[in-house]
């Protein structure tokens, strides 16, 4: 009957539970649950963890030229694996020089080694702190992805289990340079230390897979805060995010901070584009007026879409005159720049109501003033900017 130690026990383990997190891997971009690449990059880099651990115990019979060598050789690729998925979805720059130099290093290294007859502490010093500089690098790169992709809350709860493992295998690392060398004993074999590192290992290889499965679900949880709060066509804030952005407005201008002005700009005509040239057409009108719009706004403006040809412009720190003005160039750059359709263009132009905000002033009281100075715009002929009273 086969009987294994408790070393051998936990490596297996641990084979199990890379394998499984390899199977939930590639089944999460077999069925577009996760995207596909990063997900199979962690399939890919989990069934390499579990070809390492393997190999490392049922190499034993084969000599350290299999169980030590290869398998010490072959680690940095776990991390190579985990890091290029977390870039790839992250949208972070890759270093795959870097990532080249590390597999160079790593040959190098183990069978080097191993033609040089190095002793054991050699190859488990080498491929540990190979091991750590892959996980410490990957936490240090991935910081700004993921505090500008998920926030800052996930940037501990990203970096720290790369960490942690990081300091196992410094820790595993410095023992096998500090101890006797008669001492430094492979992980397959009963020792306390090597029952401590295989039981981290095995608890913070599930964390880690726990971590990208959540940085996954938090980033489909904030992709989909972002698209209920664009307009789908004009991909302008729509009108949830400008009443959330008006709400803090004026709590800024109720805690003495400073003031703002709203101006609703209204597509002259639009239902005669609509007529004469098609919905599509007029949906391209409001695209193209949408990023004219945009483009004339100063980086701290909120320009959206309200609903049907309307849009709310939100211009904090301006007083009457000056909101007045950047209306005016509103009106004037849209005007200015038809819609090109081909060898003919198209004449867009808009009508645009503007109002300072009071203190005594409900974003629906500010709204019906500067909806009724749109009114007066139009009734004077549209293209045209009215203040609201």
């Amino acid at each position: 009957m086969l009987r294994l130690s408790l070393a051998e026990l936990l490596m297996g383990v641990i084979v199990l539970q890379q394998g499984l997190a390899a199977l939930m891997w590639w089944l999460s971009a077999r069925v577009q649950v996760v995207p596909r690449v990063p997900a199979l990059h962690w399939a890919a880099g989990a069934l390499w963890a579990a070809g390492v651990v393997g190999c490392t115990v049922l190499g034993q019979n084969l000599g350290p030229a299999f169980s030590h060598s290869f398998t010490n050789m072959m680690a940095p690729g776990v991390f190579i694996l985990l890091r290029l998925g977390l870039q790839i979805l992250l949208r972070a720059p890759r270093q795959d020089g870097e990532h080249a130099l590390v597999a160079v290093l790593a040959v190098a290294s183990a069978w080097g080694g191993h033609l040089a007859g190095a002793p054991l502490f050699w190859g488990i010093a080498t491929a540990s702190l190979l091991n750590a500089y892959c996980l410490l690098r990957l936490a240090q790169t991935v910081r700004l992805p993921v505090r500008q992709e998920l926030g800052e809350g996930a940037v501990r709860l990203v970096t720290w289990p790369l960490r942690a493992l990081a300091g196992v295998f410094l820790l595993r690392a410095l023992l096998a340079l500090v101890v006797p060398p008669e001492a430094v004993q492979p992980l397959y074999v009963d020792t306390p230390p090597n029952i401590v590192v295989l039981v981290i290992m095995m608890t913070l290889g599930l964390v880690m897979h726990l971590v990208l499965a959540l940085c996954v679900a938090l980033r489909l949880v904030r992709r989909l805060h972002r698209l209920s709060r664009q307009d789908a066509l004009t991909l302008l804030p729509n009108r949830r995010a400008a009443d959330e952005h008006l709400a803090r407005l004026f709590a800024r201008l109720r805690a003495g901070q400073g003031g703002f002005a709203l101006a609703l700009a209204d597509v002259d005509h639009f239902k005669r584009v609509n007529d004469q040239q098609g919905h599509a057409i007029g949906d391209r009108a409001l695209a193209h007026l949408a990023a004219q719009l945009r483009a004339q706004a100063r980086p701290v403006d909120l320009v959206a879409r309200f609903g049907g040809e309307e849009f709310v412009l939100l211009l904090p720190d301006v007083d009457a005159a000056t909101a007045h003005a950047v209306a005016e160039r509103q009106c004037q750059a849209a005007a200015a720049e038809p819609l090109r359709l081909g060898a003919t263009a198209l004449p867009l132009s808009i009508s645009l109501g503007v109002g300072v905000a009071r203190a005594d002033d409900s974003a629906e009281s500010l709204l019906a003033r500067v909806d009724a100075a749109l009114y007066r715009a139009k009734a004077a002929g549209r293209n045209r900017v009215e203040l609201a009273a």
